[in-house]
């Protein structure tokens, strides 16, 4: 029996380091989107991390334009042994500014919206590397973003899928201050301001009132959020 089970499961090895070898690299992306944008008499590169690993993928990759007509950004897809998407941008064709929307060029009309490159989890910490902006034809739903730099740095409260416009209710809040976060305090006394070091006590956005602890005296006082871990305490707010 036991020598059933040993067998059994040296015949499962194989498998697992074949799942590993399947698995899709920057370079090969690359090379796949390449070759369409060339069968498609498009002069233009990937933008793509060589020694970025994605999913494993038993089929052919497959390649789209974002938006039809467009290859500004294109969708790799495949469809085994899971399906999966990512979004990569290209670089390197001009593209006719006068032209419509589906056409090769740019429509004045058309929307700015962040959108991840591949999908993210809830409570994934939102880098650079994972967005990118993408024109929409009609208005996304409300709260979405039309510039990166306010999304980047913020974690999601969801799974979002890739090509997905990032709306606000996806995102945490943006705190300044942190609960349990060491903060400065700054204190203005008749024009004289005093710095000490504190513990903020809630959390809080620029302009929001929290309570904050005092590291050295252990007091606890009231103050405004002024800037990224900074609360400022009057004189009269003891």
């Amino acid at each position: 029996m036991k020598a059933a089970i040993c067998l059994a499961v040296l015949m499962l090895i194989p498998n697992v380091v074949g799942a590993v070898e399947t698995m899709v690299t920057g370079a090969e992306v690359a090379v796949r989107v390449e070759k369409v944008l060339e069968e498609n008499g498009i002069a233009a590169k990937p933008i793509v991390a060589v020694e970025r690993r994605y999913y494993p993928c038993d089929a052919d990759l497959q390649v789209a334009p974002r938006v039809e007509g467009r290859w500004d950004a294109v969708e790799v897809s495949c469809a085994l042994p899971v399906p999966w998407s990512i979004i990569v941008r290209t670089e390197g064709q001009i593209w006719d500014e006068t032209a419509q929307a589906g056409q090769g060029g740019a429509d004045d009309h058309m929307i700015d919206a962040v959108v991840l490159r591949q999908s993210a989890r809830k409570g994934q910490l939102i880098l650079p590397e994972m967005l990118e902006v993408t024109q929409f034809a009609t208005e996304p739903a409300q709260g979405y973003f039309a510039d990166a730099a306010d999304v980047i740095g913020r974690r999601l409260t969801a799974n979002v899928a890739a090509g997905v416009p990032v709306r606000e209710r996806h995102l945490r809040p943006a705190w300044a201050v942190e609960e349990g976060q060491r903060v400065a305090i700054e204190k203005d006394l008749g024009g004289i301001t005093v710095a000490m070091a504190g513990i903020a006590l809630e959390n809080g956005a620029i302009g929001d009132m929290v309570s904050v602890r005092n590291a050295s005296s252990n007091k606890v006082l009231q103050g405004f959020v002024s800037d990224r871990n900074k609360i400022s305490v009057s004189a009269n707010m003891n």
